[in-house]
């Protein structure tokens, strides 16, 4: 749970005084889950770093950036030589290994939440952002 770096982070622009943007991404050893709790995380801190209580999550996507890591592969030669005279000869065998592809997905979620300093009574899903963001840190052991 860091701001956007090199592995990865969160990330928000402010739309309006009570409206943001929040964006996560994980790297390539983040789950889904975590990516999502971590993006929730910062959506209960954002509302609480900005004087409000609660929120709404008004849009919401996630998906993966899938990279792919390429191994060279290589190869060795072995053999040996004789020489006999003025004249060299030699048996040579070479030894190719091809290499390996594997797929890094990194996790990426945003959302563009709503913040209110009193709870609506007109909206059926609102976080309390005390709540949420105790229970996620409980849930990561963090502090």
């Amino acid at each position: 749970y860091q701001k956007t770096g090199a592995t990865g982070g969160y990330s928000e622009t402010r739309l309006q005084e009570n409206v943001f943007t929040v964006n996560f991404q994980g790297n390539g050893y983040t789950r889904r889950e975590r990516s999502q709790d971590f993006a929730m995380l910062r959506c209960a801190d954002i509302t609480l770093d900005n004087g409000f209580k609660f929120f709404a999550i008004a849009d919401s996507s996630a998906d993966e950036q899938t990279m792919m890591y390429h191994s060279g592969g290589s190869s060795q030669t072995y053999g040996t030589m004789n020489t006999v005279g003025s004249t060299s000869y030699g048996s040579f065998n070479t030894y190719s290994s091809p290499g390996y592809s594997v797929p890094i997905r990194k996790p990426r979620v945003s959302y563009t939440i709503f913040c209110f300093k009193e709870k609506p009574a007109d909206r059926a899903m609102i976080f309390d952002a005390e709540f949420l963001a105790h229970s996620i840190r409980d849930k990561y052991k963090m502090k």
